[in-house]
């Protein structure tokens, strides 16, 4: 399986419809853990060059995962900024 495949992450979106995403990146914060997502195929509202940060949310029952759309502002930047540094690093 491609590397690709491996970072194909499927949400139900409010229509329950499912979503494909690739995930471009993870970022751990102090305050939680954060999945940057990038859709697989055109979403409404979204451009082709854009990715969603979602809050990762792990059921210590079952280990599940479940995905939380970041909408403040403050935490989405945050996000961001952590992940643009991660990546000026890898290119050291």
């Amino acid at each position: 399986m491609s590397e690709e495949l491996e970072n194909i992450v499927t949400l139900t979106n409010s229509k329950g419809e499912n979503i494909d995403f690739i995930e471009c990146a993870a970022v751990s914060l102090p305050h939680g853990f954060y999945s940057i997502l990038k859709p697989l195929n055109k979403i409404e509202g979204i451009e082709e060059d854009e990715a969603i940060a979602f809050k990762v949310i792990v059921d210590p029952k079952d280990n599940s995962h479940s995905y939380e759309l970041i909408i403040d502002e403050e935490i989405l930047q945050e996000v961001f900024d952590e992940y643009n540094k991660l990546c000026d690093e890898e290119e050291k």
